[in-house]
């Protein structure tokens, strides 16, 4: 042994390393995995109705956005049918997500008309779709 040489380093610390070191790799691999799948049940809820508008099964659409009785099946096809703010709905693209609480909220572009998106609200406990509130409301998010 030289006098440049290191130490050797001991055996018990050795093992702390080999403990330690995958240990936090699973850690990040979970968080990363936890941050990037956090909305996907409700990400998968409003992808599958907008596909089925896009289809144009108005019915079965009106059942995935479980609405309340004050909701009828006729205003939701005026608000999603032919005759909505987009037209007929050929596409979209979900632009934003965040959520807070028990509502995961939605931004979405129908038609690439970006001038005029739609914000949907899912309810975690319920999977309920809704549009989010008039913005001079309170936000919860």
């Amino acid at each position: 042994m030289s006098l440049l040489q290191p130490l050797p380093e001991p055996a018990s610390r050795r093992r702390w390393k080999r403990a330690v070191i995958p240990l936090v790799a699973v850690m990040v691999a979970v968080a990363i995995g936890w941050w990037l799948f956090r909305f996907y049940p409700e990400k998968r809820l409003v992808e599958r109705f907008l596909d089925t508008v896009v289809a144009g099964d108005f019915r079965s659409a009106y059942e995935q956005w479980k609405p309340g009785p004050e909701y009828s099946f006729d205003d939701f096809v005026r608000d999603w049918g032919r005759g909505s703010d987009w037209g007929t709905i050929r596409g979209y693209e979900i632009k934003e997500v965040r959520g807070k609480g028990g509502v995961v909220s939605f931004v979405i572009v129908i038609n690439g008309v970006e001038t005029n998106p739609v914000e949907l609200w899912v309810q975690r406990k319920a999977k309920s779709l809704s549009f989010a509130p008039p913005h001079d409301h309170p936000d919860p998010l």
